[in-house]
């Protein structure tokens, strides 16, 4: 027979255990998936799916996923789906999306479960910022700066050099202000297309710098 002191101690250490668990418990957690990060540039009008992992160690079901929008103009949400409740291994949630407005926009995640509400990014951190770009229009920048850069440049240089400098080499200064006007190029097409095209920008722009270069220099004067 259990003596009343010794059941009351049993009781007693089972119920710290039980609480203390309840404490410990893992937090259900919400994250970028591994080899996929969320874009940081996004193209105007074009279909974006944006995708976070949703993990519960006790395995809770997804209630709801929500995406809060604050766009240039103002602000929206978005149903995000999840194709399993396997959440004790991790969850993709998805949320799709086009955005028809060019600009900077920033979006809060949130996933529901019976154990409550989990944000991404966590609270108190700055909220996921990514860019909506506008490609006519940056691809007319570019046109309009290329031709500043390899034809109206060297142009001025040439004629300033001349009236300014009657014994000097003006067609020399012309082709040292083509060889910056390449540079300005290809540094300007990085700038606008770094965000939408990634490293792709950064090889295109100093390959075809490297090709202007060396196409200028061999070229045989007249």
């Amino acid at each position: 027979m259990i003596r009343p002191k010794v059941f009351n101690v049993f009781l007693f250490a089972l119920v710290a255990w039980l609480s203390c668990g309840a404490v410990f418990a893992a937090e259900p957690t919400l994250e970028t998936k591994s080899g996929d990060p969320l874009p940081v540039s996004v193209k105007q009008n074009d279909p974006e799916t944006f995708t976070l992992v949703f993990k519960d160690a006790d395995g809770d079901r997804i209630k709801s996923a929500l995406m809060k929008l604050k766009t240039p103009s103002g602000e929206s949400q978005i149903n995000g789906t999840n194709v399993s409740n396997d959440t004790t291994s991790g969850v993709d949630v998805t949320w799709s999306a086009k955005m028809s407005e060019p600009g900077t926009y920033t979006a809060t995640f949130i996933v529901s479960s019976t154990d409550g509400e989990v944000l991404y990014p966590a609270q108190g951190q700055d909220p996921y910022r990514f860019t909506v770009e506008n490609l006519p229009i940056k691809w007319g920048i570019f046109a309009g700066g290329t031709v500043v850069s390899l034809l109206f440049l060297p142009y001025l240089t040439y004629v300033l050099f001349r009236s300014m400098n009657q014994r000097g080499d003006p067609s020399g200064a012309a082709r040292g202000a083509l060889l910056l006007g390449i540079l300005l190029s290809a540094a300007l097409f990085i700038f606008l297309f770094a965000g939408p095209y990634g490293p792709l920008a950064f090889g295109i722009g100093i390959i075809a710098a490297l090709a202007g270069i060396v196409m200028v220099l061999t070229q045989k004067r007249r």
